[in-house]
């Protein structure tokens, strides 16, 4: 799990996770750019079909509300969303496994955060008339699992299969 500036609010989001920090090579601080190195990242995610959706520094009250769930801040790779600005993109997939990129540089090297959510996976199943009667038989009840539409009070196909 990595926390995302989304509208301002840190956002966790579960998936795999790849973190790194970038720097110049020993010796040669003057090849380092920070503009070079956040624009070439811009460039690539938006060829690959990334949408940038922030920009900016993160309030100091919205880094102290998830302090204590961040565990990995001052890990290889972190963001220092304290002193940096940092940029967030998203390249949205037809399966739900969206990727979200996030990275911030400074004078001295950069930070790039990539994770790829973990799409939603259907676990409820329907339930036979017969598995319902055995359920209610042996257990003196039996759980539907019925799907309706979000914020509705209209079923989904699959709600309305159910109860049928």
């Amino acid at each position: 799990m990595l926390f995302f500036p989304i509208d301002s609010v840190m956002t966790p989001i579960e998936g795999k996770v790849w973190r790194t920090y970038v720097e110049a090579e020993s010796g040669k601080y003057d090849d380092w750019s920070p503009v070079f190195f956040e624009k070439s990242y811009d460039e690539a995610i938006r060829t690959a079909g990334g949408v940038k959706i922030f920009e900016g520094k993160v309030s100091r009250e919205e880094l102290d509300r998830i302090k204590e769930k961040a565990t990995y801040f001052g890990d290889e790779g972190s963001i220092d969303y304290w002193n940096d600005p940092v940029r967030v993109y998203v390249i949205h997939r037809a399966d739900g496994g969206d990727i979200y990129i996030q990275l911030s540089g400074n004078t001295a090297g950069g930070s790039i955060q990539i994770l790829q959510k973990t799409p939603f996976k259907q676990t409820i199943t329907i339930l036979k008339a017969d598995q319902i009667q055995k359920d209610l038989a042996e257990k003196g009840k039996a759980i539907l699992h019925i799907n309706f539409d979000t914020d509705k009070a209209t079923l989904k196909p699959e709600g309305k299969q159910a109860v049928d």
